[in-house]
């Protein structure tokens, strides 16, 4: 009777336990579920209707007041520092990127590597199909200090920097990291992103409309992504 009435208690124990464990999952609100969809599908709207005014050829109505804006604030230094953010966001980034797989791998973190990969990847074909398929001229507002003589829509800097960064962000998100740390990371992205985007502005290569689409499609991708490799990289995370 008692080794029944143990077994009943520690099976009990047992339940308890897996419930427990399985109750964060229970407690998610419903909407949880509905965030990736959500930031794959916005982005991808907003892009869609830049991407209509620029098939069109139409003017969007902010890209050369704006332009014009910013270069009034034009100096010496801001060209210097333009100058370094758009070499460093620019094709460097693929470098960075292989770098950075490279580090995943030696530390066995392979869901990690593929997730960059196939953002970088992803990213690199996207924006050379769609240039190509756009064909959108570059602004020729002023005389830049750093002229661009190929397509501009959407803009390659903006997405290869806004992609590397999304993606090192989701991957630190889904870390043990403190929260501290993961601010500091989030922070120190989203200056770099704003940095990049803004110089390839300043430099009179780009119209908003170009950097907008640009994020606004590293978003969709990146959040896409997040959604495939989710299972695999929450599993790389109870290791």
């Amino acid at each position: 009777m008692s080794h029944r009435s143990s077994n009943r208690s520690t099976s009990e124990a047992r339940v308890e336990s897996g419930s427990l464990h399985a109750s964060p999952l229970r407690q998610r609100p419903k909407w949880h579920a509905l965030i990736v969809p959500f930031c794959v599908l916005v982005p991808l709207l907003a892009f869609g209707l830049l991407a209509e005014d620029v098939m069109s050829r139409e003017t969007i109505r902010f890209d050369a007041p704006f332009l014009l804006e910013l270069h009034e604030h034009a100096s010496p230094l801001f060209n210097t520092v333009m100058l370094t953010l758009s070499r460093i966001g620019g094709l460097p980034i693929l470098a960075y990127s292989a770098l950075v797989i490279v580090f995943f791998l030696l530390r066995k973190h392979r869901a990690h590597a593929l997730f960059l990969l196939s953002a970088m990847v992803g990213t690199s074909l996207l924006n050379i199909a769609l240039k190509a398929a756009f064909q959108r001229t570059r602004p020729d507002l002023w005389l830049s200090i750093a002229p661009e003589h190929d397509f501009s829509f959407p803009s390659g800097h903006s997405m290869l920097s806004c992609t590397f960064t999304l993606a090192l962000l989701a991957l630190t998100w889904n870390s043990r990291a403190t929260l501290g740390q993961k601010a500091i990371a989030t922070v120190v992205g989203v200056l770099f992103m704003g940095g990049v985007v803004v110089s390839r502005l300043y430099l009179g290569v780009h119209y908003p409309s170009d950097v907008l689409a640009g994020f606004c499609l590293s978003l969709s991708l990146i959040s896409l992504l997040t959604g495939v490799f989710q299972a695999r990289l929450r599993e790389g995370r109870s290791r």
